[in-house]
């Protein structure tokens, strides 16, 4: 409800299957962060996955949780403590990112 509104969420919820959300709705709406066409749909998916899959697992999981608990704070204490994590860095994850050999392979997806 936060990214989509009250008045969208309501709708779709007493709506149920009653109503299709079109690409164009879910994309002005909040609920998708892009549109592509079908025949692009599993390109796309796989070039996003791949590049989330090259960086380095403890970065990837620090922002996820960065981002989960900024959920549970009022915006200015959120916004603060995402100002420290950007000025902290990650040096487990600078640390692993340097350690690591340069690919021979493109980045495996689990």
């Amino acid at each position: 409800m936060r990214r989509v509104g009250l008045g969208d969420t309501l709708r779709m919820a007493l709506m149920g299957n009653d109503e299709r959300v079109s690409a164009e709705t879910a994309l002005r709406i909040g609920l998708v962060t892009e549109v592509v066409a079908r025949d692009q749909l599993w390109d796309r998916a796989n070039e996003i996955a791949t590049t989330i899959a090259a960086k380095p697992p403890t970065a990837t999981q620090g922002t996820v949780k960065a981002i989960w608990e900024s959920l549970d704070r009022p915006y200015r204490a959120a916004m603060d403590q995402g100002l420290i994590y950007t000025r902290l860095g990650n040096p487990i994850a600078k640390a692993e990112l340097a350690a690591r050999p340069l690919p021979k392979t493109a980045p495996r997806i689990r």
